[in-house]
């Protein structure tokens, strides 16, 4: 018989017809397709195979990653599951894992070598902004994938007059679109007209929402709201 590694014989000898042969050999991590063949005098038979991920895995991304505000003024607190399997499908040894942290817009690592599932910070900013995380997960020196979190706003609503030309996807992810008629068309940005744009929906009334970030008004004055607006085709002005 002759045993290969991704075609590399790391084991051959001899045995009786159905009888059961076991082997061990040692090889460095990795995917392997691990073929065995037997032969006798008048010549080779077909090849076993099998394709496995062989020794430690990096672990999956986290799971149930979800960001949220404290009790305390601009808290962030970010909760997730550990990884339970390898990216390959291989052996992960959970004792070992530790998460790396890392916050959005600034791509600031706030933690390393972090044992635990939580992870919580209060973030100084003085303009409204849209924070994020993401956790990649480590099993010893093995980096896994990373899991990207959902955002928050934090800081202090805009004064008037605001106004917003919507330059960046940044700018409108400070809106909260709302997908009313739950049809999966909906307001998303449009790079190419700097605007918010509002996909139709060919057989639902459209009733979908895109609500403003806070704004700090008064109670001695009144406001006036200006804003432009087009339609995709002259066919339907909606």
């Amino acid at each position: 018989y002759s045993i290969l590694f991704n075609n590399e014989e790391k084991a051959n000898g001899t045995g009786e017809a159905g009888s059961v042969i076991n082997r061990e050999i040692t090889v460095t991590a990795g995917m392997y397709t691990v073929s065995a063949t037997t032969s006798n005098a008048i010549g080779t038979g077909p090849a076993a195979k099998i394709k496995t991920w062989i020794g430690k895995d990096a672990p999956k991304a986290v799971t149930g990653l979800n960001l949220q505000k404290g009790n305390s003024e601009n808290e962030l607190i970010l909760t997730w599951n550990a990884p339970t399997e390898g990216i390959h499908n291989g052996y992960l040894d959970t004792a070992r894992l530790r998460y790396k942290v890392v916050r959005y817009p600034e791509g600031k690592p706030v933690a390393d070598g972090l044992t635990v599932t939580t992870f919580s910070e209060t973030v100084t900013t003085s303009q409204l902004a849209n924070f994020w995380y993401t956790i990649t997960a480590f099993s010893d020196e093995l980096e896994g994938e990373t899991a990207t979190s959902n955002k928050v706003a934090l800081g202090a609503a805009f004064t008037v007059p605001y106004f917003e030309s919507f330059d960046t996807e940044d700018d409108f992810g400070l809106f909260t679109v709302i997908d009313a008629n739950d049809d999966g068309k909906t307001w998303s940005y449009d790079s190419r007209n700097l605007a918010a744009k509002c996909t139709y929906s060919p057989d639902r009334p459209m009733n979908d929402w895109l609500i403003t970030p806070p704004v700090a008004f008064g109670t001695d004055k009144l406001y006036r709201l200006y804003f432009r607006t087009k339609s995709g085709s002259t066919s339907f002005a909606e």
